[in-house]
């Protein structure tokens, strides 16, 4: 499993894009097992089995992240309140949910526009349930990837205010803190096996 983690500084960023995709593989994939790449190498002993949904739970509370889109709070903390998991329920739930804007929001998500036909699709495609261990953890990371490129550039704007105001002490210790997430941010990038700027 992926053990990178963001610097406990790093706080209030968004990114709804990636926090978008990671309610779509909670609501479709939530009550499945993931198994990671890492399970599959010569001679790895398997981590114990672990549902999407739990693995998605323990990988945003190990880094203390929360969504931020509100809608897609109220949805990701009312998974985890439903007393059923079957991923057709869940579907059924959110699709039929009094509040209209949770069901569009569901609906959107979920809803991918075809230029092919369905049939043509699905013989093209891997079964998504069989990626699953490879996409959910890329999908997590990708978060929390945005997140770091977020705070650095929060960060760099509290850099620029620092040297206007010629406060050295807190000039330090921006640089420190900076110095911190480029390192995480190489971390994720390695991990991710692409180029952060």
């Amino acid at each position: 499993a992926v053990r990178t983690a963001l610097p406990g500084f790093v706080i209030n960023t968004y990114c709804e894009e990636a926090e978008k995709e990671i309610l779509y593989y909670l609501i479709k994939f939530g009550s499945q097992n993931i198994h990671l790449e890492a399970d599959f190498l010569y001679g790895s002993e398997p981590e114990q089995e672990q549902k999407v949904s739990e693995y998605i739970l323990s990988q945003l509370q190990n880094d203390d992240l929360e969504l931020q889109n509100l809608v897609y709070k109220n949805i990701f903390d009312e998974y985890f309140n439903l007393s059923a998991h079957d991923d057709d329920k869940v579907f059924k739930y959110f699709i039929n949910h009094p509040d209209s804007a949770v069901a569009k929001t569901v609906i959107d998500i979920l809803a991918q526009p075809y230029t092919i036909t369905i049939a043509q699709f699905n013989k093209s495609l891997v079964p998504e349930q069989n990626v699953l261990g490879r996409v959910v953890p890329k999908a997590i990371m990708v978060y929390k990837a945005k997140v770091m490129a977020q705070a650095s550039l929060n960060l760099a704007e509290e850099l620029k205010e620092a040297q206007a105001s010629g406060d050295q002490v807190l000039q330090l210790q921006l640089m420190q803190k900076l110095n911190t997430l480029m390192q995480v941010r190489n971390a994720f990038a390695k991990e991710l096996k692409r180029i952060i700027f």
